[in-house]
């Protein structure tokens, strides 16, 4: 379809993969990682804001797969027990059905 072979694409994907893998490392290495993690934190926070936290959580470790102790270093202000117990309540919400997310969206 675009003129490359199979093992052709599979070995361009692999020197692709290869580079961002590459360019991470000279980013951890070189202090830039700190800057970039500075400004995803900001990022985060700007378009979370709308959210009660329990649902921000919630989503963060239901959709996006984060653990209590990530979603804590991420909120900075508090402890992954504090996450995790606010996760369970919301889920024990949710299960019962008393959760409504489109209400929180603006």
């Amino acid at each position: 379809m675009f003129g490359i072979s199979e093992s052709g694409a599979r070995v361009l994907y692999s020197n692709a993969v290869q580079k961002i893998l590459d360019n991470l490392e000279i980013l951890d290495n070189d202090g830039r990682k700190d800057i970039a993690d500075k400004h995803y934190k900001k990022v985060y926070r700007e378009k979370s804001d709308h959210l009660p936290k329990n649902q921000k959580w919630y989503l963060m470790a239901n959709v996006f797969g984060l653990t209590p102790k990530e979603i804590a270093e991420l909120d900075g202000k508090t402890t992954n027990k504090n996450v995790s117990s606010a996760i369970f309540r919301f889920a024990e919400r949710d299960k019962a059905g008393n959760i409504n997310l489109i209400e929180v969206i603006p």
